[in-house]
């Protein structure tokens, strides 16, 4: 399985059968999409995620591929746009769609639109989208109380299952904050590897939490993908 940073929350997994790009908002395409991506079909099959409408994880130049015969896409629910021509699923929170060897379930998230765990060719694959603990020094204790419950009852969702790689949001806006998300999920999923983003182009802050005592219990499983266009095999 390979995996590619594209940027931001934006990533391309490749299994034996399937392309899978998530949020894409900018950047180049990874080869392995520009491979696949025919016209009159062919090759593996390429689906588009998009975890919700924010401009830093949806651009409508995934739809450039969407006459493409082997292309389609799974959008959250309040994701606008998709021409007519597009091979579209929407989804909500709790929904499950399964085809062509691919299962999709979707988790709903702390802030807008779906976390998605994507089960292809033996492989789990989660990406939170923005299902991550947004608390915030400063904010009401009531406010972020709801949000750690929430947060808490979504990713219990996924215990028990093996997840090979996991797309875990860190984010520099919350100071200290911003890495408390992902250590949750570190330590209550089973994740083989875990991969931090949405860190606003700081590569320093996934790299300094990544090395810190917090992480320490599972540093070893982080692959810190920081350069657009950055691969690993795993």
């Amino acid at each position: 399985m390979n995996v590619t940073y594209i940027a931001h929350s934006g990533f391309s997994v490749e299994t034996e059968s399937f392309v899978l790009v998530f949020d894409y908002y900018r950047g180049a395409f990874p080869a392995c999409v520009t491979e696949n991506t025919k016209e009159n079909g062919g090759g593996k099959k390429v689906v588009f995620f998009v975890s919700h409408h924010h401009e830093d994880h949806y651009s409508r130049l995934i739809y450039s591929y969407s006459r493409c015969g082997n292309v389609s896409y799974i959008l959250s629910r309040d994701v606008w746009g998709a021409p007519p021509e597009a091979e579209v699923t929407y989804m909500r929170p709790g929904d499950e769609y399964a085809d062509g060897g691919m299962e999709v379930l979707a988790l709903r998230s702390t802030d807008c639109g779906d976390a998605f765990l994507v089960r292809v060719d033996g492989k789990a694959i989660y990406h939170a989208g923005d299902l991550h603990l947004w608390v915030w020094d400063g904010a009401p204790r009531r406010q972020n109380d709801a949000v750690r419950a929430a947060f808490r009852a979504e990713i219990r969702k996924l215990r028990g299952i093996k997840i090979d790689a996991a797309f875990l949001p860190l984010d520099p806006r919350q100071g200290e904050e911003g890495v408390l998300g992902f250590d949750e999920t570190m330590r209550t999923l089973d994740i083989a590897r875990a991969f931090p983003m949405h860190f606003w182009g700081m590569p320093e802050y996934a790299k300094t939490f990544a090395a810190s005592d917090r992480a320490r219990d599972y540093c070893e499983k982080i692959a810190l993908l920081t350069r657009e266009g950055e691969s690993i095999e795993i």
